[in-house]
């Protein structure tokens, strides 16, 4: 089952984004960034038939809950940590992105398969997609992480 919303351009404006991330960003030595880790991730989703829309952001919402997680579970205060500029191709343009230090980098991608996808990510896409997408995610991220 292929996504509903898929439309071609879609797919090509996140060949974009990843295209300005890796030739524009400038992470500095001992940070990463949200969209720099999870990029993998939504590429597996592409590869098994889910396209997000032009329109929404994921790692704008992997992003607050992160820093929820990291205030509320790490004690981390994430307001101290540096920004970069995140680029866009469409009339979002140059945005700020937090940086994170990479002693977190393990944390961040086990609260992201444990926590937020198979929780978070649902309720995220109910906003936008129907029933029978989210149930097609749903399966996508059980199949890719095999939880228990």
């Amino acid at each position: 089952m292929k996504s509903q919303n898929f439309k071609p351009a879609q797919q090509l404006f996140w060949a974009e984004r990843y295209w300005l991330f890796y030739t524009k960003t400038n992470i500095p030595a001992g940070y990463f960034s949200i969209y720099g880790e999870l990029h993998d991730y939504i590429l597996r989703l592409e590869a098994n038939g889910y396209i997000f829309s032009i329109q929404k952001v994921p790692d704008i919402s992997v992003g607050k809950c992160w820093c929820f997680y990291l205030k509320t579970i790490l004690k981390e205060n994430h307001q101290n940590f540096p920004a970069d500029e995140h680029y866009y191709p469409d009339n979002r343009g140059i945005q700020p992105a937090k940086l994170y230090p990479n002693k977190l980098r393990g944390h961040f991608h086990d609260w992201l398969i444990q926590s937020y996808f198979p929780n978070k990510l649902p309720d995220y896409i109910k906003k936008f997609s129907t029933e029978s997408e989210i149930s097609f995610v749903t399966d996508i991220i059980s199949r890719l992480f095999y939880y228990n």
